[in-house]
């Protein structure tokens, strides 16, 4: 048997993925990236041609095969080119991404196909995107940030009504969009469509809460730290009203504290920030919830201002510290580890959704070696 050609195995490559019905995928979306694959790999130039056989090359069972690691069949090997041309045409810079086609057991393609399949088709199209947003990551949330890293690319718009006890309204709803960056292999939750580099988006109204730095509470003043007799005030918080959409999202946590209340079917929520602003000093993560928590006497606890019928105490999901009422596991996050490695805190998300006419909020953290450091519902 003759050996095939670059063009040859690249070409089959792309059918076999747009025939790939195991996908679950609709044939539209194969199609979308199997159109994706092939615009991103022209061969118009020389220099083009280059990159084109290089990566055939690169999809080269008897060539790449892991040591050790069966071929496996025909319909196996197939599957293994198919992975390596997914995430490479993604944009994937990970090794485990990019060596995955030629190191998984036979047994292990099928299920490391689906992911990279459904993965890919976010980055074909807009219709891509929309299709794993409503079918996966809607439907399956916590199966869905335990198998995908995930951030949130928060934007301070609105900003300013939370820090206004007059404003006429607590409610701050804008469009996000979701979609997936290949090279830092992560789905990204953002204000504005993904980059064109990084392909198709889905764009939902999101309820935003945007994050305050701490003086910035009405009330709060400026001493990070006070000492007797003077005193300082997290009771004027202004809490962004959980209504008009039925996403929200806040920037990622790296030591910032997550405020909210829930009751009376009203939910409202703020992002409290330990960072200074102006020169004003850095408060730590813990110190921050502390304070919030009502721990340190020359602080008063944190209160919703702006909530239904009258001021009520917050929940604080803290940095290490925290005395949120979630649904199951510690009331606060990871405490963030400076230089971060493997096992430490690196970001946390949050974001949550209505379902059944109430609000589930998930968190995640991943850890300085870009690992699921942990992911569970907690409102």
């Amino acid at each position: 048997m003759f050996p095939k050609s670059a063009k040859t195995r690249f070409r089959d490559t792309v059918a076999y993925i747009q025939n790939y019905a195991a996908s679950g995928l609709p044939a539209n979306i194969r199609n979308d990236i199997a159109t994706m694959i092939t615009t991103r790999y022209p061969r118009a130039t020389a220099l083009q041609r280059q990159v084109y056989d290089q990566l055939s090359e690169s999809m080269s069972v008897k060539r790449h095969i892991g040591g050790g690691v069966a071929k496996g069949t025909s319909v196996e090997r197939e599957q293994r080119r198919a992975i390596v041309l997914l995430w490479v045409a993604m944009g994937s810079t990970q090794p485990n991404r990019l060596n995955q086609g030629m190191t998984l057991p036979p047994g292990g393609l099928a299920p490391a196909l689906n992911e990279a399949m459904k993965t890919a088709a976010v980055v074909a199209s807009n219709a891509g995107a929309t299709h794993i947003f409503n079918t996966e990551f809607a439907v399956h949330t916590k199966a869905f940030i335990g198998r995908y890293r995930i951030i949130v690319l928060g934007t301070t718009q609105g900003k300013a009504t939370f820090t206004n006890p007059l404003s006429a309204s607590f409610q701050n709803v804008i469009n996000f969009s979701f979609y997936f960056n290949g090279p830092d292999d992560r789905f990204e939750l953002a204000p504005t469509p993904a980059p064109p580099l990084l392909g198709g988006s889905h764009t939902f109204a999101a309820v935003s809460v945007p994050a305050l730095h701490w003086s910035e509470v009405p009330g709060r003043g400026n001493v990070p730290t006070p000492l007797a007799p003077a005193t300082a005030s997290f009771t004027g918080i202004l809490g962004t009203e959980l209504a008009g959409a039925n996403w929200m999202v806040t920037t990622q946590f790296t030591g910032c504290a997550f405020c909210y209340a829930n009751q009376g079917g009203n939910v409202y929520a703020a992002h409290i920030s330990p960072a200074g602003v102006g020169g004003l000093p850095v408060l730590t993560g813990a110190v921050l919830a502390g304070q919030l928590m009502g721990n340190d006497p020359q602080v008063q606890a944190g209160r919703l201002a702006n909530f239904p019928g009258g001021a009520v105490p917050v929940n604080v999901f803290g940095n290490g510290v925290g005395n949120a009422a979630v649904v199951g596991g510690n009331p606060f996050y990871p405490p963030k580890t400076p230089g971060a490695g493997a096992g430490q805190m690196k970001w946390m998300s949050i974001f949550g959704r209505v379902h059944a006419g109430q609000w589930k909020i998930y968190t995640q953290s991943v850890d300085g070696a870009d690992a699921i450091l942990e992911h569970r519902r907690i409102v």
